[in-house]
């Protein structure tokens, strides 16, 4: 949360972005470089959530996997517990996956970049610089 309000006072500060002068000052280029360090903090935030989130993932692929390794289709459902096992995955399983894997697009990374992106420097502002 203390992010967020330094973000929110960084972009507060930078002015109008549609001018190409507004980011020569060494007070606004300061404060991109701030926001900058906010954002590799979040960064390295969803990297390391990242990296748990796909060891749950591969965890589940391979509990699925193995149960049906060296199996057929035919082979696999001709069990009554393995029917119910497939039909339970697909009404609860692979919901449950897909809300998981999109939780990463509502994340404080995404959020912070989508939200500020409209007030980030763009071509002209380099072009501008040069």
């Amino acid at each position: 949360m203390t992010v967020l309000f330094m973000v929110l006072g960084v972009v507060s500060l930078l002015g109008n972005p549609g001018e190409s002068e507004v980011y020569s000052s060494f007070m606004n280029v300061q404060n991109l470089n701030n926001l900058e360090d906010d954002l590799l903090d979040l960064l390295k935030n969803y990297i390391s959530s990242e990296r748990d989130r796909l060891d749950k993932l591969e965890d589940y692929y391979h509990y699925v996997f193995d149960a049906k390794a060296g199996k057929n289709a035919t082979e696999y459902i001709s069990y009554p517990t393995n029917q119910f096992n497939v039909i339970h995955r697909f009404v609860k399983d692979w919901n449950n996956l897909e809300d998981y894997v999109h939780e990463t697009l509502e994340g404080p990374l995404f959020k912070a970049m989508s939200e500020y992106s409209s007030d980030l420097p763009d071509e002209k502002d380099v072009e501008g610089y040069m």
